[in-house]
């Protein structure tokens, strides 16, 4: 994984963050939640993004595979 793809998912994870702050304290019924499940959807996206590219790289590629993808 590049160098540029890691800051991108940290910024992915830092704006998920900001999103779910902003759901829990809006107090409008149906916006407050949505956007409280937006920002937790792109933050385990963007966690597990990360792991399974990592996973892919690493050294046992093949068992990993098998686990995981």
């Amino acid at each position: 994984m590049k160098k540029s793809d890691k800051i991108m998912l940290a910024i992915y994870i830092v704006i998920g963050i900001a999103l779910v702050i902003i759901g829990v304290t809006i107090q409008v019924d149906y916006y407050s939640s949505m956007i409280f499940a937006m920002g937790f959807a792109l933050i385990f996206s963007s966690i597990l993004q990360f792991l399974i590219v990592s996973i892919a790289n690493g050294k046992n590629t093949q068992t990993m595979k098998g686990r995981f993808l």
